[in-house]
This record gives structure tokens, C-alpha cells and sequence, in this order.
């Protein structure tokens, strides 16, 4: 009966994930996020590790072990971490990504890339963050892409295998704002639907509830005030993406294809922050927490 109450009494207690995507991706993006987390709210952050800033970002993470690090798992930009003849239906002619959601979506239902694929170059960027000495302690994905079932069902399998069973939950709906977002968000909320018993049953830690699918780049500090006030109890995930736009970030768009975030990086930045969040942390009784201890 102790162990029931004490288990009852746990879901109540309100904890939240503060994490950060795109650590790795250039140097302004890695100082933003070490900047979040030294001097603001921000607890977790997922690594890029076939981007320009990757070096950079494990030599920053290992001074600071109090912040959590993931993988943000990405076959949409850059290179591969495997040879291009090794996974041929996720390249170009260029031996990059293909660069955009919306062909990779459509290539992956003509089956004209391989999930398989997909899983194995997954695997060697999980195995190359591992490699590094850090503790990673979960996983994510540029654009979601983990969170469609095909592919979802495929990694929690190897997540299992490669000891580490957390992974990013989703279960927002975009009611308001582009058709894109509702139509991609409502996929997602049914992967999960679907794929959320496997993950239970082998054993994943998995958040509670999830929150930024629809605020990408405008997670200003008014949005995350009204979270908290409101926060559910549980572990709740927020994903943010702060960081500062550098000459260097505009080389990389050349070369990887723009990203959608421009100025809302730092705008994010600004907002974890802010000085009032801390007591409304406190008064709302949450406990900051990074997925190393879900």
C-alpha cells in the first residue's frame, strides 16, 4: 500500500524538461544553449552530430555535466554519418540529405527510401554521440521525423538495444495555425497512440505531456508563464530552440538548405532568461529536471 501511495503521490508531483534541439548545429547555436542553461531555466539538450558545431558542443556539454544531453537524430540536412553507398535512398547525387520534409515524407510512402536505412544511420549517430563520453540520455529528431510510425516502431527496438530508453514523447495537436502543422501534428499523436504500449511495455521512461510542436521559434517568456501556471501533473516536456544568428549560420543554410528559425532563436533565448520564471517555478511547486532523470 506504501509503495502504491508513494507511486500516486510521484504522477501528481509536477516536473519539467526543459530542452533545448540543434545543440551542434554552429557556434552561436552551442553558446545560446550553454548560455539557457548557466544562466536560465534550460535543463536538457539534444546534440547534432552531423553538423559543423558538433566538436564544439561535446567539448562545451563536458564542462557542464549538469546539463542533460540527447541526440536530435537528423537525415533531413547535411551529411550522413555513415558513407552515402551505405544508406543510397536517404542521399542525393551529392552524397547530402535531400533537404526537405515534405520530399522525404513523399519518398518514404512511394518506399523509395528505405527505413531501414533510416535506423542504420540512426544507429551510427547514437553510437558516434555515445562514443564521445557523455551521458546521453534520450533521443530526438530534426522535424519528428522518429515520431512517424514506420520509423518509430523500428527505433524503439534499438533504443532498447543500445540502452537507452527515453525518447522524445509527443502528444500536442496544433488546432490553430497552418493546415501543415494540424495534419503533421495529428500524425504524430496517432504514431505515438500506436507505438506508446511498445515503449511501456519495454520498459522506455517516457514523459507525461509535451509542449512547443506548435510555437516552434515563438516560445516567448509569456507562452512558457502560461504553461507553467497551467502545467499538468506529471513530466512534461518543453522544447525550445534558443541561440544566437551568426554569419556562420547563414554558410551553414548555404550548404544544409535554410532553416525556418532565424531571429526566434534568440527571441527563445531571451524568453528562458527571463527573471520572473524562477518564482513562478517555485510557486507553482515544479521541479527542473533533464530526461537522465525521468
Amino acid at each position: 500500500m506504501a509503495v502504491l501511495l508513494f507511486n500516486f503521490l510521484n504522477t501528481m508531483r509536477k516536473k519539467v524538461i526543459f530542452n533545448a534541439d540543434d545543440f551542434g548545429l554552429a557556434k552561436g547555436i552551442n553558446e545560446g544553449i550553454l548560455q539557457a542553461h548557466q544562466e536560465g531555466i534550460l535543463t536538457s539538450a539534444t546534440l547534432m552530430v552531423n553538423m559543423p558545431g558538433f566538436n564544439q558542443a561535446v567539448e562545451l556539454a563536458l564542462k557542464v555535466p549538469t546539463l542533460g544531453i540527447g541526440v536530435h537524430l537528423n537525415v533531413i540536412r547535411g551529411h550522413p554519418v555513415l558513407p552515402p553507398e551505405e544508406i543510397p535512398s536517404l542521399v542525393n547525387s551529392a552524397g547530402k540529405f535531400w533537404g526537405d520534409l515534405v520530399l522525404i515524407l513523399k519518398k518514404l510512402w512511394r518506399r523509395e527510401i528505405k527505413v531501414e536505412e533510416i535506423i542504420k544511420e540512426f544507429r551510427a549517430q547514437i553510437k558516434k554521440a555515445q562514443a564521445t563520453g557523455l551521458n546521453i540520455t534520450h533521443v530526438d529528431s530534426e522535424k519528428h521525423l522518429h515520431c512517424y510510425y514506420p520509423i518509430l516502431r523500428r527505433l524503439i527496438p534499438l533504443l532498447e538495444e543500445l540502452g537507452l530508453p527515453r525518447v522524445r514523447y509527443i502528444n500536442q495537436i496544433c488546432w490553430a495555425g497552418p493546415p501543415a502543422f494540424l495534419i503533421g501534428s495529428i500524425f504524430i499523436y496517432l504514431s505515438w497512440l500506436m507505438c506508446r504500449p511498445l515503449a511501456r511495455r519495454q520498459g522506455f521512461r517516457l514523459a507525461d505531456n509535451f509542449f512547443g510542436l506548435c510555437s516552434v521559434g515563438e516560445m516567448t517568456a509569456e507562452k512558457i508563464k502560461t504553461i507553467l501556471v497551467q502545467l499538468p501533473p506529471g513530466i512534461t516536456e518543453i522544447m525550445v530552440h534558443p541561440g544566437f544568428i551568426t554569419p556562420e549560420m547563414v554558410e551553414i543554410e548555404k550548404e544544409s538548405g535554410p532553416y525556418r528559425l532565424r531571429r526566434g532563436r534568440e527571441v527563445e533565448l531571451a524568453a528562458l532568461l527571463d527573471e520572473e520564471l524562477p518564482e513562478i517555478i517555485k510557486n507553482n511547486k515544479i521541479e527542473l529536471i533533464n530526461f537522465g532523470q525521468v
